[in-house]
Order: C-alpha cells, then sequence, then structure tokens
C-alpha cells in the first residue's frame, strides 16, 4: 500500500507538470486547410468573374467581433475571415471595404458597391439585394443596468428607453411591433452600450456575440445580459446588388464549400481568444518548485487521510444512492434546471406526468417540451425571479404532454445557490393537479347556480307575501275574515 500511495504521488506530479507544459504552449492545431478546396464554377460564372473582378464588398468598420477596423486599419472579425476563405476558393477577386453599415447599405443600392456583409434578409430589403445562404446565426439579447429592473423580453420594455444603432433593422423591429418602447439611435453598438451604462438609456438590444465582446474589451462596466428578443436568432447573409444576380449563386457555392471544422475554427477565433506569449522558463520552474511542495505535503497528508477519505466516500456514496432512491420513488415531479433553464435532472415521476423519458428531456429547454406558447410569458417571469432568487416563485399554468394533452399542473420552484449566493439554477416540484381543477371549477360553477337559485326564490316568496296582503285586505272591505295568516 505504500508503493501505491507514492507511485499515486508521482503521477500527480507528472500531471501537474504536464498541465503547466500545456498551458505554456500554445495549440497549434484547429486551423482547418483550406488550400486544396475548389467551387465548381460555370463557365457562365466564371466569365461574370473575369468580366466584373475585382468585386468589391463592404462590411461594417465598427461592429466587433463580427466585422471592424482595428487599430493598424486592417479590416477584422468574423465577416473578414469568411471574406478570405472564399477569396482563397475564387482567386481573390474579393476586395474588401470598411465603411458604417448605413453608408455600404446605401452604395449597393445605388450600385456603387457590389456586395454587402452582416446583412439580415427582410422583404423591404428584397427590391434592392439579393441574399446568400446564411453564414452564422446569432440570437438578440436584452442588456441592462446591473442595479437597474430587470427585462425579460420586449413586453417589459414598454415605457422605457432603449439604445439602437443607427440604420440596423432592430430600428424597425420595435418601430413596427412595439411602438411603445422610446428609441434612441448611436452610431455604434459601443456607444449604444455605454449610454446604457450612463443611464442615458434603460436598456440596449442586439447581437449577442458583438455584446458579449464589446463588454470584455471595451470594459462597460455595470452591465449584464438578462433577457432574449422574442423574434428567431438572426441570419447573417451577403447581400448582393440586385442587378447582379450571377454573383449570388457564386458566393453561396462558395459558403457552401465551407466545412463545419473551418466555421468552428473561424467562431473560436472570436469567441476563445488565445494569447501567444514567450515561453517563460524561470515562471515554469518557480511553479515547478511551488508544486513540488504541495506534492510533498499531499503525499504526507495522503498516509494520514486514506482510511478517512475512504470512509467518507463510502458514506457519501450510500447517502447518493439513498437520496436516488427516494428521488426515483417519490410520487411527485422533480426537475432540476441550470442557468440557461435547461434540464439537468428528471425523475420517474415527471416523466409519468409528461410522458417525456429522462433521456428525451436531459438538457432541454421547458418551451421545447412543456410550456405552451400562451404560458410562456407567465413562466418567464417566474424565472426571472428564480434567477433574484425569489423563494417563492411558484404558479399553476397549462403543460402540454408528449401525446399532445394539456393539463394543469402546480409548480413549487426554489432557486439553488452557491455559497457566495450566486444563483446556479432551479429546483422545480410538481403535481398534475388537471382533475382537481377541473372540480374546483365545477364546483364554483355549482355554488354560483345555486346563489343565483336562491336569489331567485327569496324575490318569488317576497311577491307571495304582497299578494297575501292584498288578499286579506280585499276579505276585509267585503266583511269577511283574512284568509292568510300574517296578512
Amino acid at each position: 500500500m505504500p508503493a501505491f500511495r507514492l507511485d499515486r504521488g508521482v503521477a500527480f506530479s507528472a500531471a501537474i507538470i504536464l498541465l503547466v507544459l500545456a498551458f505554456s504552449v500554445r495549440p497549434v492545431f484547429g486551423q482547418a486547410d483550406i488550400s486544396d478546396v475548389k467551387i465548381e464554377l460555370t463557365p457562365e460564372e466564371q466569365a461574370f468573374l473575369e468580366r466584373h473582378a475585382p468585386i468589391h464588398i463592404g462590411i461594417m468598420n465598427n461592429w466587433p467581433p463580427m466585422d471592424f477596423v482595428d487599430k493598424a486599419g486592417k479590416p477584422r472579425g468574423i465577416g473578414v475571415d469568411y471574406v478570405e476563405v472564399l477569396n482563397e476558393r475564387l482567386g481573390g477577386v474579393l476586395v474588401i471595404e470598411p465603411a458604417p453599415f448605413a453608408e455600404n447599405y446605401e452604395k449597393v443600392k445605388d450600385r456603387q458597391l457590389d456586395a454587402l456583409m452582416d446583412i439580415t434578409p427582410q422583404p423591404e430589403r428584397e427590391p434592392f439585394f439579393f441574399f446568400t445562404r446564411p453564414y452564422v446565426s446569432i440570437p438578440h439579447v436584452i442588456v441592462g443596468r446591473k442595479e437597474g429592473p430587470y427585462f425579460a423580453s420586449e413586453n417589459d420594455l414598454k415605457g422605457r428607453t432603449v439604445a439602437l444603432e443607427k440604420g440596423y433593422y432592430n430600428i424597425i423591429y420595435f418601430q413596427t411591433d412595439y411602438p411603445d418602447v422610446k428609441l434612441k439611435e448611436y452610431n455604434s453598438t459601443g456607444a449604444a452600450l455605454k449610454a446604457v451604462a450612463r443611464g442615458e438609456a434603460d436598456a440596449y438590444a442586439g447581437n449577442r456575440a458583438v455584446v458579449v465582446h464589446l463588454i470584455d474589451k471595451e470594459r462597460i462596466r455595470g452591465l449584464h445580459l438578462q433577457g432574449w428578443l422574442r423574434k428567431p436568432p438572426v441570419d447573417l447573409t451577403i447581400g448582393v446588388r440586385k442587378d447582379w444576380p450571377e454573383l449570388m449563386p457564386i458566393l453561396d457555392k462558395g459558403l457552401a464549400s465551407i466545412s463545419e471544422a473551418e466555421r468552428y475554427a473561424i467562431l473560436e477565433k472570436w469567441t476563445l481568444i488565445r494569447q501567444t506569449t514567450g515561453f517563460d522558463y524561470g515562471l515554469l520552474w518557480r511553479l515547478l518548485a511551488v508544486v513540488a511542495v504541495i506534492i510533498a505535503f499531499i503525499v504526507y497528508w495522503n498516509r494520514r487521510l486514506a482510511v478517512e477519505v475512504a470512509r467518507r466516500v463510502q458514506k457519501e456514496r450510500e447517502l447518493q444512492k439513498y437520496l436516488q432512491l427516494q428521488v426515483e420513488r417519490m410520487p411527485i415531479g422533480l426537475i432540476v434546471w441550470d442557468r440557461d433553464f435547461r434540464v439537468k435532472s428528471w425523475n420517474p415521476a415527471a416523466e409519468r406526468i409528461f410522458g417525456f423519458s429522462e433521456k428525451e428531456a436531459m438538457g432541454k429547454h421547458p418551451y421545447d417540451l412543456i410550456v405552451p406558447g400562451e404560458a410562456q410569458p407567465q413562466v418567464n417571469k417566474i424565472w426571472s425571479r428564480l434567477l433574484e432568487g425569489d423563494e417563492t416563485a411558484h404558479s399553476l399554468n397549462e403543460n402540454i404532454t408528449k401525446d399532445g394533452r394539456t393539463i394543469t399542473c402546480s409548480w413549487a420552484n426554489t432557486p439553488l445557490k452557491q455559497a457566495d449566493g450566486e444563483v446556479i439554477g432551479a429546483l422545480s416540484m410538481l403535481q398534475d393537479v388537471t382533475e382537481r381543477s377541473k372540480w374546483e371549477r365545477e364546483l364554483k360553477e355549482r355554488i354560483s347556480e345555486l346563489e343565483i337559485f336562491h336569489r331567485s326564490a327569496a324575490g318569488r316568496e317576497l311577491k307571495m307575501m304582497d299578494l297575501e296582503k292584498e288578499v286579506n285586505s280585499l276579505l276585509k272591505e267585503l266583511g269577511r275574515e283574512p284568509k292568510y295568516k300574517g296578512g
């Protein structure tokens, strides 16, 4: 046994050294090889390129990480990387033209520019553009101040001021679908976000990737991501001038030739940025010295604590088995959600209630499983309260089952918190109360009917009493004895 413990210590030491080396050396894999990929163009398409080259394609000059111009004046970003891949396959005929989106948009309309990156297909744009297939699809989020109110959706923004970029489609979206929202336009996404941070606007709504990049890179303090816009994720395409229909299928073929590995490499470059540094051997040796001390300490305590650790591990396993058994046997549905509102645990009772197995439910959002559209606004509010730590965020709402039935469920929800109070998810216990709800509704209807009958009967009794008094009065006038008592 001592030899075994020593081997564990040596293995741990080797693992630490490998980890240090791994974090000190920049990986060299991940970029796909694009040099050998060619696009099959028709003779007509090839002739078009030869006749019109170079082809000028506009990008936004200040929309990182999608597209921007760096301090050295070089175009960079996700869209630029896609253009570079296309150029590899089209013989370098594409020339990038950075400018504000609205300016490039007008140039394509006036046929002073040949194409435009980062444009979303919309009906009002179809008279001026042909659109390629999407090359990236990104959801839009709502950003607010940490000390301010929480905005779960567009409905929460009514009467509020939202900062948006000039010329962006979100302006039309809010003006058309949410006219009660006040809009304030800015020249860039960064300027709009900073306006929210300063308190000039209550919130910002836009591209999630751009928001995350700018808040981090420009160190915009006091903001955080809140709810999601209800519209589908935004598809970014290449818009082609309307008098060049031949160019759209050429670019479409180019985008179709880009593999998943290449797309992943482009996105990883801008969402998981790695810093390249020199190899610091002095730092490495200092780290190894610290590691050696830690290893010696671990080996020493390992000999004293091995039995205790094994005993505790056994107890924890027994406790976990006991708790798991209770969860599996409890008659009430139990679901654990992560912070993104996706299923992490789904007990057999939940399976019996909704019909979905644990395998089918794991990782799914409730809107994709059990929450009908009409109940989603109420559930949004409940989830927002849970993320804020509210331990009374319970509800009674309709749900849908796997076989399409609508049921009524009673939900008791509790936020799950770390030691520092940060909410990392939620636990929900639920019961199918469909029959009870139906019985309560029928009982209320019966009580209502009885109350109406009682009021009607009481009215008739009063009328009979008045009639008896009138008969008795007439009998008295005739000199006869009253017929009804009390009359």
